[in-house]
């Protein structure tokens, strides 16, 4: 968790993660970090995955209304 790291470390790594030329898979509640170093989103919900068309500001609101719906 990026909690443990203090600014230096959690610079360096979005900086890392932004230099990487290959794929990752970032699971985090970071959301400075997701912000800074994801491009797409993958939505796991109901037993199944599928990309998630927008960023994570649109991603919240989904969420919001998700839960809203199966209260």
């Amino acid at each position: 968790p990026t909690n443990h790291l203090d600014l230096e470390m959690r610079l360096a790594l979005t900086m890392a993660l932004q230099e990487f030329g290959g794929a990752v898979l970032v699971v985090s509640h970071d959301r400075h970090l997701l912000k800074s170093t994801t491009d797409d989103f993958l939505l796991v919900a109901d037993g199944r995955v599928q990309e998630f068309d927008g960023d994570l500001d649109d991603y919240t609101r989904w969420l919001a209304d998700y839960r809203l719906r199966n209260a």
